[in-house]
């Protein structure tokens, strides 16, 4: 191959090399079970940490997993903790993520989810075959431990719930997790 076609084929695939390393690169984000979890954190101020959770408890309505059946979502998530129907089951919320770092001053601007849908605070759930991992309504594993954490960018998409089949949720998390991912 000629030296000028080769740097034709360089100068093509730079783009696009660096548009997927910027789309897949993970950022900075903060996970907790209760907004009294995050206060005591002290990375943010108490009414940011209640306002966040207050946007991910109402997001828990648009976008957690909802299954047809509670004995589906048990199956998944574990007995007494699916809520429904309305009209489905859906899990409990088991923590949140503060997709964002905090500003300078303390404390967050409010997000225009219309305009930026990667950055709002979002709902988590923790599964009964991945107890231990939190994972979003659209079973992106997020974190293993409470406050700051590494996000990737398909965990700070906020989706819509989506309807479950049984053993959906639960089985592609032990799939992930058996695989190493």
């Amino acid at each position: 191959m000629k030296r000028s076609q080769a740097l034709k084929l360089v100068l093509i695939g730079a783009p696009v090399l660096t548009l997927a390393w910027c789309t897949s690169r993970p950022t900075t984000g903060y996970t907790y079970e209760t907004a009294e979890q995050c206060t005591r954190d002290g990375v943010f101020s108490g009414s940011v940490c209640a306002r966040e959770y207050a946007n991910a408890r109402s997001a828990h309505a648009l976008q957690a997993p909802r299954y047809g059946q509670r004995g589906d979502c048990e199956a998944d998530f574990g007995t007494e903790r699916c809520d429904g129907p309305q009209p489905y089951y859906s899990p409990r919320m088991s923590g949140f993520l503060i997709n964002r770092d905090p500003a300078s001053g303390g404390d967050l601007p409010d997000v225009d989810l219309d305009r930026d849908r990667r950055r709002a605070s979002q709902p988590l759930y923790r599964s009964l075959d991945d107890p231990g991992t939190w994972r979003t309504g659209s079973n992106v594993a997020v974190a293993d431990h409470s406050g700051r954490v590494s996000v990737a960018r398909a965990a700070q998409t906020v989706d819509a719930g989506r309807f479950v089949s049984r053993g959906g949720f639960g089985q592609a998390a032990a799939a992930r997790a058996s695989s190493g991912g």
